[in-house]
């Protein structure tokens, strides 16, 4: 049910800045944000609060989320296809958070845009408020993970992923130390 509702109110998202009104929602990648106007009420006694907030023991999930350049996709795809076949119940969980949601990304010349036209996966599932209880499926969820970092040479999204994805993903965009700072 709640997976409905997030998706007939298209996630947060608004296409004239107040209401959803449907699919395509398009605009500039900057302006484009969601599920954030919970944060935002004039009201502070939580009655707004968002299902992740961590005042209230809503919702919790882990996010892999990482881009994949678009000539690459179709065989991330096929191998993500080829596990699913494997073990299709470890993709029913994926079901409760939104599935793998996909998004095209025009290839940028930015600083931190992406160099070529690219592919957006962002798997949100379960995950325990125990650190130590393992997450649903846990080995499949990082299985994919791991194809679309290594074997695919995806890019994870800053602030989102696990420690693991960012091993050695500043030379992808050929970063220095100073360029960070």
């Amino acid at each position: 049910m709640t997976i409905s509702a997030l998706s007939t109110a298209g996630y947060g998202l608004t296409n004239n800045g107040i209401h959803f009104t449907g699919y395509p929602v398009i605009g500039f990648q900057n302006k484009l944000q969601s599920s954030g106007s919970c944060l935002d009420s004039n009201e502070d006694n939580l009655t707004t609060a968002c299902a992740w907030d961590s005042r209230v023991r809503g919702s919790f999930f882990q996010q892999s989320t990482f881009t994949i350049a678009l000539s690459k996709v179709k065989d991330f795809i096929l191998d993500v296809q080829k596990l699913r076949a494997m073990d299709p119940n470890a993709f029913c969980g994926l079901d409760l958070y939104g599935g793998i949601l996909i998004r095209y990304v025009k290839g940028s010349t930015a600083f931190m845009g992406e160099q070529e036209d690219s592919v957006d996966f962002d798997i949100t599932y379960y995950r325990s408020h125990d650190p130590m209880s393992p997450r649903l499926d846990e080995d499949v969820l990082e299985e994919i993970e791991q194809m679309g970092l290594f074997q695919y040479g995806g890019l994870p999204h800053w602030g989102k992923d696990r420690n693991l994805a960012y091993d050695g993903v500043a030379l992808p965009w050929q970063l220095r130390t100073s360029d960070i700072r």
